[in-house]
This record gives C-alpha cells, sequence and structure tokens, in this order.
C-alpha cells in the first residue's frame, strides 16, 4: 500500500505528540491497575471524540464497550472536563482527528493480546479492545486520506486537529491514574 501524503504529512505532524500518549500507556498492559487506567483514559477520549466529530462518525459503540468493561471491572466510567482544545468545525479537521481515534486502533491489537495474558477474555472485560482491534475505522480513514484533495487552509486545520486529538488523548490518559477505582 502507498501511503499517501497527508497520511505522510500527519505522521510527522504528530510524531512527538503520539510518542508522549504512548509513553502514558507504558508500552502495554502490565497489570490490572494499568489496565484500568488504560480503559479510563480511553473512555474519556473516546466521550471527548464523539463530541469532536459528530454523529457521523461510528463511536457509540466503542463507547458502550468501554462503559461495559469499566462496569465488568466495578469502574464507574466519568469523562474527564474539556480541554480547552480547539474542536473540528469541519470535514478537513475532522479528518485529522479520525486519523488519531482511528490510528489507535492499530495499538489496540497489542494491548488486546497484553489483556488476554492478564486474564481479561472475550467474557465481558475486554469487549472494547476485541471489537475496536478489529475494527475497520482505520482502513476506512486511511481510504479517506488517500481521496481528500486538501487546499492547503483545509491541510492546516486537518493537522491542528491531529494535534488537538493527541493533545486531548494526552490529557486522557494523565488524568486516568488520578482517580481510584470504584
Amino acid at each position: 500500500m502507498i501511503e499517501s501524503s497527508l497520511r505522510a504529512t500527519l505522521r510527522t505532524t504528530t510524531s512527538d505528540a503520539h510518542g508522549r500518549v504512548d509513553a502514558l500507556v507504558g508500552g502495554g498492559l502490565v497489570d490490572d491497575a494499568g489496565y484500568r487506567r488504560y480503559l479510563r483514559g480511553m473512555y474519556r477520549f473516546i466521550v471527548a471524540s464523539q463530541a469532536a466529530l459528530g454523529p457521523g462518525w461510528p463511536l457509540e459503540p466503542l463507547r458502550a464497550r468501554l462503559f461495559d468493561d469499566m462496569q465488568a471491572l466495578g469502574m464507574a466510567p466519568e469523562p474527564a472536563a474539556g480541554t480547552g482544545l480547539p474542536m473540528p468545525t469541519d470535514d478537513a479537521a475532522r479528518l485529522g482527528w479520525a486519523y488519531v481515534v482511528a490510528g489507535s486502533s492499530v495499538g489496540a491489537r497489542q494491548l488486546l493480546r497484553d489483556a488476554e495474558t492478564l486474564g481479561h477474555g472475550t467474557a465481558g472485560r475486554a469487549g472494547f479492545l476485541h471489537h475496536f482491534a478489529r475494527s475497520p475505522l482505520w482502513t476506512d480513514v486511511l481510504s479517506q486520506l488517500s481521496a481528500a484533495r486538501l487546499d492547503t487552509q483545509q491541510a492546516d486545520r486537518c493537522r491542528a486537529a491531529a494535534l488537538s486529538a493527541f493533545a486531548t488523548a494526552e490529557a486522557a490518559f494523565r488524568g486516568a491514574g488520578d482517580e481510584l477505582t470504584r
């Protein structure tokens, strides 16, 4: 597959931000506390992403599965307060944000293996990761990136939204370790 120039630009633009978010997830899920932090952070990020992307993006099933997994572990999901970051206002910006959300499904493949190693199989506590790791969201966004014909201002908004999405994810995961499991 040939990488689109927009995808390559987004990858370059967000490289540092991506690294910061990856560092917060800790290179994988090594214990139950880490898994719980991941679920809490991802829940916050998906809720914020629903607001950013709107109803045209299939995020409600992801939010619902996260909620179910958290409930199965006795957790009470609470979305983080707003970050004050700009939200997408047009399709180009939403595409930048979607790049980040969909890209996280790639990492979900490894995290699913980690969750299974911790004993969170398909029966109730890793439904989100099972679904997300197998979702077509990343492939769909890659197709949209390849087909996108953005002018300079639209491309700028796309990149800025991707950075805002990563900043939102970073805030969501940073705050995820601060709360006690309920």
